[in-house]
């Protein structure tokens, strides 16, 4: 698992080649689960109490949200990856940029099995 994530960071400007499911639920989960903890630490850091954090009293909706950008920038090109490993286009990955839906839509992503295809040539 920790080569795989290392192996995230030498591919990270790769938008060409394929990442089979392991290849993309390591980093998703890795780099959300940092990303968590940034913004937790943060808002501690400001003086919020742990309670009011995690019922949402806390102003921490402008770091939250540029965190989070931050986690989804550094994960396009695994998501472009991860679209060409199951044969769809890079551009499916703009569908991520919707709210609940692009979610749920890169969960199912990440979910479908390997298919040989095209994009097995190009590596």
């Amino acid at each position: 698992m920790r080569r795989t994530y290392f192996d995230f960071f030498k591919h990270l400007l790769d938008f060409k080649g394929t990442a089979d499911r392991m290849q993309y639920w390591v980093p998703v989960i890795i780099n959300y689960m940092i990303g968590a903890l940034l913004v937790i630490c943060i808002a501690l850091l400001k003086g919020d109490t742990l309670r009011s954090i995690m019922t949402g009293g806390a102003d921490i909706h402008l770091v939250g949200r540029l965190v989070l950008m931050v986690v989804w920038l550094l994960l396009i090109s695994v998501k472009v990856r991860r679209l060409h490993d199951i044969n769809l286009s890079s551009w499916w990955v703009l569908i991520d940029c919707l709210p609940g839906i692009g979610a749920i839509a890169m969960t199912v992503v990440g979910l479908i099995p390997t298919k040989r295809s095209r994009w097995r040539a190009v590596q």
